[in-house]
C-alpha cells in the first residue's frame, strides 16, 4: 500500500537517510486530545503503530499485542518444529521486528546476524524508544550482531554456516529487478546454510501465480527443495518460500503445521529462472 494518512492518525517520525524516506504513523484507538512519543508510550494500548519506507507500507504493529502478525506467520512455523536452528542471518530487518521475533526463543537462538544498508534506519529503530517499544528492544540484545552493508556483496565475505536465513527486504517495482530472486544470490545464500539450513521469504508485491512460480523455479534451480505458503491477511494475499538444503525435512513440516491457516505445497520446476 501507498503511504495515505487516514482519519485518526497522526505522523510521529518523518526524515531521510540516504537510502530512502522513512515516516512513523500512529493510529490513535481512544480519541485521545494529544498525540506525540510521550503520550503513546505512556498509553500503550490507545495505538497502532504503522511504518512506510519510501511512501510504501512496511509494517502495522499494535503495541499491546506481543506480535506483528506479518513476521509471526513468517517465521513462528519454522522456529517452533525444528528446534536445531541456533544461528540465524537477516537480510534487511532493520526495524527489529525479525529479531524479535526470533527472541521469543531466546533459550533456543544462539546468535542472530543482521545485514542492512541502511545503518540509520537500523540505529533509530534501535535507540529510538518507540521504536524499541515496537521490537521490544531487540536490536540491544547481546545475541544481535549488525553489519552494515550491501547483502548481496556482504554474504560472499562471510565464512560461517547458518541454520536459517531470513529475506525481509523491502519490495522492489519489478520482479526481474529484485536480486533477491535470482539463482546467483540464491547460490550464495545457499552456501551459507549448514547442512539442515533454511531459507525463508515472505512476498507481499508479487502474488501472482507467475511471478511465484518464476521465484519457486529460481530457488529449486540451486537444489532446495521449496515449499510454498499462502493466506489471507486481511485485505492483503502474502505468500511464502521455505527452501530446504535437506529434503527430509519437508514432512516433519508439513505435519507440525498442517493446522495453521498458511496453506502449504512442494513446488516442481516449470519454466524459466531469475539471472540478474
Amino acid at each position: 500500500d501507498r503511504f495515505n494518512l487516514y482519519p485518526k492518525e497522526t505522523i510521529i517520525k518523518n526524515f531521510k537517510t540516504k537510502y530512502q524516506e522513512i515516516t512513523i504513523v500512529a493510529h490513535d484507538l481512544k480519541n485521545n486530545s494529544k498525540i506525540d512519543e510521550q503520550v503513546i508510550l505512556n498509553k500503550k494500548n490507545d495505538f497502532i503503530i504503522k511504518a512506510y519506507l519510501n511512501n510504501i507500507y512496511q509494517f502495522q504493529v499494535t503495541l499491546s499485542y506481543p506480535h506483528d502478525q506479518y513476521h509471526y506467520e513468517m517465521i513462528n512455523p519454522v522456529i517452533k518444529t525444528f528446534h536445531h536452528i541456533q544461528k540465524v542471518l537477516i537480510l534487511g530487518g532493520g526495524d527489529g521486528l525479525p529479531a524479535k521475533e526470533l527472541l521469543n526463543f531466546e533459550d533456543q537462538i544462539d546468535s542472530i546476524d543482521i545485514i542492512d544498508i541502511d545503518k540509520d534506519w537500523y540505529n533509530f529503530s534501535k535507540n529510538n524508544l518507540l521504536m524499541k517499544e515496537v521490537n521490544h528492544n531487540s536490536l540491544n540484545n547481546k545475541k544481535v550482531n549488525f553489519i552494515n552493508g550491501n547483502a548481496f556483496s556482504e554474504t560472499k565475505k562471510i565464512n560461517k554456516k547458518y541454520d536459517l536465513i531470513i529475506i525481509d527486504f523491502p519490495e522492489g517495482e519489478s520482479l526481474e529487478s529484485l536480486r533477491i530472486h535470482s539463482i546467483e544470490f540464491t547460490t550464495t545464500l545457499k552456501s551459507l546454510l549448514s547442512e539442515r539450513g533454511i531459507i525463508l521469504s515472505q512476498e507481499d508485491t508479487f502474488t501472482d501465480k507467475e511471478s511465484s512460480q518464476l521465484i519457486a523455479n529460481t530457488l529449486i534451480s540451486s537444489n532446495l527443495n521449496t515449499l510454498f505458503g499462502s493466506y489471507n491477511r486481511g485485505e492483503e494475499y502474502l505468500i511464502q518460500f521455505i527452501s530446504f538444503k535437506d529434503p527430509t525435512m519437508i514432512a516433519p513440516f508439513m505435519e507440525t503445521n498442517k493446522n495453521r491457516k498458511i496453506k502449504y505445497k512442494k513446488m516442481k520446476l516449470q519454466g524459466d529462472i531469475i539471472s540478474y
